[in-house]
């Protein structure tokens, strides 16, 4: 129960801390902030709850996807600094590291679909009273529930299934560190996709972030 609550409190948390978090900031600070600070969280809660051993590749692989992630989002020009968003932001990555590491210890007996669907459902019905605030009437639309699906199926419970197959055969720290791609493919779909620019900070952020997965990805050699 405790890890069922974990990770459901985890993805719900997450969720109001991360887009209270870009009200406050701005979409490229608040999300950057949230997604660096959610590796280097996770290596902690790792080493915490799972006593795992951190290798030095991963500080390296760790700190250059990080870099690449922070020059992602200088283009925006977005770095004003709002302590309360930063504080908000923290907090999202935190929930979120909180969530995967909370995953990883329910039991093995089931499967990555019924631990995705566990953890989404009890984060889902934790933030419900939000809907009774907002207009909802745009969900009645086409447009409206086409979004919805997409981001419901394809956006969410996809990708969650394939992190929960993933977290439980590496470790959390690691786990964390590959999810960087997300704004490596965000960038590439924006430059190749919608036609936006490749600036110099762009393509050396895309580089530092595949640069940090590649050295995290490759396996060392075991000694004979």
């Amino acid at each position: 129960w405790k890890a069922t609550l974990g990770s459901a409190a985890g993805m719900g948390f997450y969720q109001v801390f991360f887009f209270a978090a870009l009200l406050k900031t701005g979409v490229a600070v608040g999300t950057m902030i949230t997604i660096g600070s959610a590796p280097i969280i996770a290596g902690i809660l790792g080493k915490v709850l799972f006593h795992e051993q951190i290798e030095r590749k991963w500080y390296l692989a760790t700190f250059l996807a990080v870099v690449g992630c922070i020059l992602l989002a200088w283009p925006s020009g977005e770095f004003g600094i709002e302590l309360t968003g930063v504080l908000l932001a923290l907090g999202a990555g935190s929930s979120w590291a909180l969530s995967g590491s909370c995953m990883k210890m329910l039991p093995g007996s089931r499967s990555s679909i019924e631990k995705a669907g566990i953890m989404l459902l009890l984060g889902s019905l934790i933030i419900s009273p939000v809907l009774l605030l907002r207009d909802l009437s745009w969900f009645l639309s086409l447009r409206g529930v086409l979004v919805v699906s997409h981001l419901s199926l394809m956006a969410t419970a996809l990708p969650y299934v394939l992190f929960a197959l993933g977290i439980v055969r590496i470790k959390v720290s690691t786990a964390y560190t590959l999810t960087l791609s997300e704004p490596l493919t965000a960038s590439c779909l924006g430059i190749f996709l919608l036609g936006e620019d490749l600036t110099g900070p762009v393509l050396t952020g895309i580089m530092l972030i595949f640069a940090g997965l590649l050295i995290l990805s490759v396996r060392g050699r075991r000694p004979e």
